[in-house]
Order: C-alpha cells, then structure tokens, then sequence
C-alpha cells in the first residue's frame, strides 16, 4: 500500500525536481564570483515558481487519491487512498530539501551542513518508522515520511540562511493559496454531487476544470509568473506580426 501510494508522489516530485539541475550551475557561477544579489534574485523567482506548481499539484492529489488509487491499482489498494493523501505532502516538501535549499548548500560548499542535513533525515526516518508502522502500518509510514522530510527542509532552510538570506513575497503566496481555495472548493462540490460516473471521467474532469481555475484565478490577481509569460507570447506575436 505505502509502496504503489509513494510512487504517484515520487513520479511527480522527480519532475518538479528535475528543475533543480538547471539551477546549480548558474547559482555556481555566481558564487564564484561572489554575487550573492543574482543568488538571492534566483533562488526567490525559482522558489516562487516551484511553488506555483508544488501546491496546487500536492493539493490535487490529495483531492483526486480514490480517483487515482481506484484507476492505477483497483480496489484491492483501497487503503493505499489514506496513505496517498498523506503522502502528498511530499510534493511541496521534496523539492525545497531537494531541488532548492539542499542545491543551495551544496552550490556554496557547505557539503558537511547538507550531509547533517541528510544524515539527521535518516536517523530520524528510523526511528519514527520503528514507532509508528507497529501500529498504523502503511499510514505510520508514510506519517514518519511527512515528519522526517519537514524536519530536513527545517534545518536545511536555517543551515542556509545563515549565508544567503531570501526575499519573501507574501502577497505572491496569498495568491497562490487564493487559486488552490477555489480550485478546492471547485473538487469538493463536485464530489457533493455524487454523479454516476465512472473514476476516469471524474478524474479528467476534475483535473482539467481545476487547472483552468487555479491559472484563471492567477491570472486575474496578476500573478508576476503568469504575467510574464503572458507578456512575453504577446510581444513575440506583435513582432511576428511585423
């Protein structure tokens, strides 16, 4: 159950954290040449932009694991639905120890502090999984995951800002929590409405119509990404059609 539940997250975070490759070399450079303002001004839009997707996706989810867990693995994984909404916490919590603030103390040499980092994961991993999977077996699993992964992204983010201190838009996430609120809020009536409808149709259904609110609902608070993107297709269009 732990198992089948933690490979939907980890497909999904492997993706978002992939993103994190392209981001070392250019922290790297800046580094060397001691330009901390650049490694600031990166590590903010590219927090910015992980957790643009990361929320939404781990929300999604967590709003869509009978679907999800009915059409991979059919009924007999039933119990892996709980396991898998717990597990979803994942996708927001991987990719800042893994794609952002783990590549950051590794990119500013502070391979000893991340190694810690990696290595009071796993101390703690352990002993949380001998307590809890005695007694709640797969959801005990996957409670110590949740534990040990936040805990890591904890020291991670204190080990890091000792050295590079990031800028912190609040208004940018109160956006994001707006759009993931009414694509919520879209899930949960529609699961009220108890149609007769077979899991694929009910998933596409709710995937499709939340992604198109959440970048709506983005898109009307003027979210910075999404207005950038937006402004750079309509430039490329006006040149193209000169």
């Amino acid at each position: 159950y732990y198992n089948n539940a933690s490979k939907v997250v980890k497909t999904i975070v492997n993706s978002i954290t992939a993103f994190g490759a392209v981001l070392m070399p250019r922290l790297s450079l800046y580094y060397s040449e001691k330009n901390t303002k650049q490694i600031k001004n990166d590590l903010s839009l590219f927090l910015k932009v992980i957790t643009m997707f990361t929320f939404p996706a781990a929300v999604g989810i967590l709003l869509t694991s009978e679907e999800i867990v009915m059409l991979l693995f059919g009924r007999d994984f039933y119990s892996s639905i709980i396991t898998l909404k717990i597990l979803s916490l994942l996708i927001i919590l991987m990719p800042l120890s893994g794609g952002i603030f783990g590549q950051l103390l590794l990119t500013i040499g502070d391979e000893k502090k991340y190694f810690i980092c990696v290595f009071f994961g796993a101390a703690i991993n352990f002993i949380l999984n001998f307590i809890l999977i005695r007694k709640y077996l797969e959801n005990g699993a996957a409670v110590a995951s949740i534990i040990t992964e936040f805990c890591v992204v904890i020291l991670m983010i204190f080990m890091s800002i000792k050295k590079i201190k990031l800028k912190f838009d609040y208004k940018y996430y109160l956006k994001i929590f707006f759009g993931i609120g009414i694509m919520s809020i879209f899930c949960i009536v529609f699961d009220n409405f108890n149609l007769q409808i077979g899991y694929l149709i009910k998933f596409l259904i709710k995937v499709v119509v939340s992604i198109l609110i959440y970048f709506i609902v983005l898109f009307l608070l003027k979210n910075e990404i999404i207005m950038s993107i937006f402004n750079k297709k309509r430039k490329c269009n006006k040149i193209s059609d000169e």
